[in-house]
């Protein structure tokens, strides 16, 4: 039986075993997705719901329209590609919104940095 452990033991340390990368790449999971392009937000993003941890939650459509809450109130707004990065306009309430984001995804997790600098939001998409 202490031959047998023996030789066990000596074969997980001389055989190798794959390696699954850290940057999310490897079996089974998605690497991350600079969403660079209209064609990409449309084909990762458009018709899918997206919520905040805070409760903000927004939805793209197609047609360039955008609806959802901010801070409780309803979002009413439209949404636009401008050079490689994704911005909306409308209102939430009486609070008026225009802004452009870098967008990234990440498995279910959409990433969205303000184009000018600031915080990075990150929402979780339903597929």
């Amino acid at each position: 039986m202490r031959r047998f452990l023996s030789v066990a033991f000596v074969t997980l340390l001389i055989v190798p075993m794959p390696a699954i990368s850290g940057d999310g790449g490897g079996i089974g999971l998605k690497a991350r997705l600079q969403i660079l392009t209209e064609d990409d937000f449309q084909e990762n993003v458009v018709g899918h719901e997206a919520t905040h941890r805070s409760g903000d939650s927004f939805i793209a459509y197609r047609n360039g329209k955008l609806t959802g809450t901010v801070d409780g109130a309803k979002l009413t707004a439209t949404w636009y590609w401008q050079g490689k990065t994704w911005c909306n306009k409308g209102n939430a309430g009486s609070l008026r919104i225009s802004a452009c984001y870098r967008l990234e995804l990440d498995g279910n997790r959409l990433h969205r940095k303000p184009a000018k600098g600031g915080n990075t939001m990150t929402y979780r998409m339903k597929f």
